[in-house]
Order: structure tokens, then C-alpha cells, then sequence
């Protein structure tokens, strides 16, 4: 067997390419890339508490080993598949996973939350605090939508709204993006926003600093 782990980018994408030619279609590719994500091995990725690296629920650490290097092989194809740029792809990855959105934020408890800038701009609106029983549907035009997930289906709504903030969520996930693309203030990353905010409240979003401060008139 050859020895993957030192191989290059180079010579992954070749024997992906190679793989890639034999069997598979880009559309099979996306639906196990899918199914992966409703796997037990998510939890692992996900970084659940509840699921460390010593307490595999009884599976092997081979069967793991698996299920990590089946999950990894489909994603390579996906991106082979999709002509995207291995390099580019890791690069950005690392970024990612180098910015500090994954920090805790403790609250300040001075009515006034920090995270992180996207966009550009200094609002002042009511907010409206998505939970269960207040969908973002139900979000009225002009408000400043406050929400746990920076999900991707929230930016359906961003162009309604005044401003977003969100308690998750770093400068390069979805919203952040294209936020920044309409220019819309939005502060991702607060930890605690929906703690703080009440639907009704008046608050300042400040796209430049990166805060939200509650009750300015």
C-alpha cells in the first residue's frame, strides 16, 4: 500500500483524478457528501463534548479510522469533481480554523456585546430575536435581526433587514461573505447577543468596531 501521508497536494489530486475517472459522477459525490453529514462520525467533527476521541460508543479505533478516511476520500472527489483548487481550498481552510471565532465570549454585562465586523455601517433599529416560537420569517422589514446560527438560509433574509448579529459564526462562514458583498452591517460571532436582546429592544449595531450596544436612544 502506498504511503499516503506523504504524499503532496500535487499527488493527491492526481490519484483523486484518477479514482474520480474509474467510477464516480458529481452527483453521487454530493449525496454521499450529504449522507456524511448525518452520520454519527458528524458528532466527532462537530466537536461535541460528548463525543471526544475516547468515547467512540463502542466502535474500534480502525472502524473510525475508516469512517474518517471514507468521509475524507468523498469530500477530495466532490472537490476534484468540481475543478476547485486543492491549495486554495486548504489555505482557506486554515485560515479558518486559525481565526478566534471559536473563542468564548463572556458577557460584559455592561449592555453591550462584541464579536466579529462584517460589512460596513452603524445602525440603530428595534431588534427582533429569532427562537422557536419568533421565526426570521416573521422578521419585519427594516429590523435588526438577532440570531443564535449564522446559518446559510439566513441570508435569504439579510437584504429585509437593517442589520444581523449572531451569537455563532465566523468572518468567513456564508452570512459573513455576503454581507460583505451588499454591504450590510452584521456582527457575527457575539457568543451571547440573544442573552442579552429582548425582540423590541433598541440597540446600535456597529459594523466597523465589531459591537452591539443595547438601550441607545
Amino acid at each position: 500500500m502506498p504511503d499516503y501521508s506523504g504524499m503532496t497536494v500535487g499527488e493527491i489530486r492526481k490519484e483523486v483524478a484518477t479514482i474520480l475517472k474509474r467510477q464516480y459522477r458529481q452527483d453521487d459525490l454530493f449525496r454521499l457528501a450529504v449522507f456524511v453529514g448525518q452520520l454519527d462520525l458528524a458528532k466527532y467533527i462537530y466537536h461535541d463534548r460528548k463525543h471526544l476521541p475516547d468515547a467512540r460508543h463502542g466502535k474500534s479505533k480502525a472502524g473510525e479510522t475508516a469512517a474518517y478516511g471514507q468521509a475524507l476520500v468523498q469530500l477530495l472527489l466532490l472537490m476534484e469533481s468540481r475543478g476547485m483548487d486543492f491549495g486554495k481550498v486548504f489555505e482557506y481552510a486554515i485560515e479558518h480554523m486559525r481565526d478566534d471565532e471559536y473563542k468564548e465570549r463572556k458577557p460584559s454585562g455592561k449592555g453591550e456585546v462584541r464579536g466579529h465586523p462584517v460589512g460596513s455601517g452603524r445602525v440603530l433599529g428595534k431588534a427582533y430575536v429569532v427562537s422557536r416560537g419568533s421565526p426570521i420569517e416573521k422578521a419585519p422589514g427594516g429590523s435588526i435581526i438577532v440570531m443564535d446560527h449564522a446559518n446559510p438560509d439566513a441570508t435569504e433574509h439579510l437584504r429585509k433587514a437593517l442589520a444581523m448579529v449572531t451569537n455563532e459564526g465566523g468572518r468567513l462562514c456564508h452570512l459573513a461573505i455576503v454581507a460583505r458583498e451588499m454591504g450590510k452591517p452584521v456582527v457575527v460571532g457575539t457568543g451571547n447577543a440573544t442573552g442579552l436582546i429582548r425582540t423590541g429592544d433598541t440597540i446600535v449595531v456597529d459594523a466597523d468596531q465589531g459591537t452591539v450596544m443595547k438601550g441607545v436612544r
